[in-house]
């Protein structure tokens, strides 16, 4: 098994802890405000004269951003913790391969981590330096940046969970899964939890990336292409391991169909042999089979292959997910024609 990264040794530790996490991470928000504060005060970008919305949000907006997704990821790790002990019932994993699944989902690997977070933590200095109009880096800079940087790690570290959940999960679906349309809520549990993930997620652009826009990023194609990227992700997450499981309902439900019309076709063989000999006792007999095979039939045929209706999906992509990207691809034809 992978060895753990930072974050899930984090959360780890805060679990171990002898206060509630409910506590520990507001108390954590606090500590990282006043971090920020020394930090900014330091490298002498706090606001001069009066504070303005904007100005709040750029001082406290790393902090808030960076613990609140310490503090989900918390939660997120119960979520699937519970949702794959659910889940069990319908694998077809032998015990060895699901501890296996079940670790890999909730446990962030080292080095992939160490690898985003080097990317994106070189990426947010530059920004963070163009943004306060620094040309080189001081040493009063270096708690200022330290800022930026681990509210970056974090951040686009969890984007590459949230991805990494959309593998595995999907590999999943597409494996040994025992499929009951009879009894569909535990073949939902893991779409469901990384649903959830999904919404943490598209909640976390909605509300930061729209307001961290510089002129760093807006001049850079690369940037915002980057950003309209990890726009889709929470899209992939809703649909990926759904569109997966869906394909495999569908095959199975067609399957029960085809053995009942197989039914219902030697049924009514049987029926037309019994109206050809004038044998009517048995087809009195007959006939209620027909009519359970009948009804069963429509049953299958009701039953969804998908979680919620098509048309709903398509609500929630137009009001939340076009807008955002209709904005970006607008900036990125603004820059390309202003050039």
């Amino acid at each position: 098994m992978s060895r753990p990264g930072l974050v899930t040794r984090f959360t780890l530790w805060v679990r171990s802890l002898p206060v509630s996490p409910w506590v520990f991470y507001p108390a954590l928000f606090a500590a990282w405000v006043l971090f920020d504060l020394i930090a900014w005060g330091l490298a002498g970008a706090l606001p001069q004269g009066s504070w303005s919305l904007r100005s709040l949000y750029d001082t406290f907006s790393g902090g808030a951003f960076a613990v609140s997704v310490l503090a989900f990821y918390f939660y997120l790790d119960e979520a699937i913790a519970e949702s794959a002990d659910d889940s069990r019932v319908i694998s077809g994993l032998s015990d060895s391969q699901f501890a296996r699944f079940r670790h890999e989902l909730i446990v962030i690997p080292l080095w992939p981590e160490l690898l985003v977070g080097a990317v994106f933590g070189v990426a947010s200095v530059q920004a963070a330096m163009f943004q306060q109009g620094f040309n080189e880096l001081a040493p009063s800079m270096v708690l200022y940046l330290l800022d930026w940087v681990l509210a970056a790690v974090i951040g686009f570290g969890f984007a590459f969970r949230v991805l990494r959940l959309i593998v595995l999960i999907g590999r999943f679906y597409a494996g040994p899964v025992n499929l009951n349309l009879f009894n569909l809520p535990p073949l939902y549990e893991l779409t469901t939890v990384v649903g959830k993930a999904a919404l943490f997620f598209l909640l976390l652009w909605y509300v930061n990336i729209p307001l961290s826009l510089n002129e760093f990023i807006l001049r850079s194609p690369a940037a915002l292409a980057s950003l309209t990227v990890i726009a889709l992700i929470p899209l992939a997450a809703f649909l990926v391991p759904k569109a997966v499981l869906s394909r495999r309902l569908a095959r199975e439900k067609t399957r029960l169909i085809v053995d009942v019309s197989l039914q219902l076709q030697s049924a009514f063989q049987q029926l037309k042999r019994n109206l050809d000999s004038k044998a009517l006792e048995d087809v009195d007999r007959i006939r209620p089979a027909i009519e359970a095979l009948i009804a069963e039939s429509k049953y299958i045929d009701a039953i969804p292959t998908w979680p919620w209706r098509l048309a709903t999906f398509r609500i929630a992509v137009t009001a939340v997910i076009l807008p955002v990207l209709v904005w970006l691809i607008q900036q990125v034809l603004d820059r390309v024609f202003a050039l």
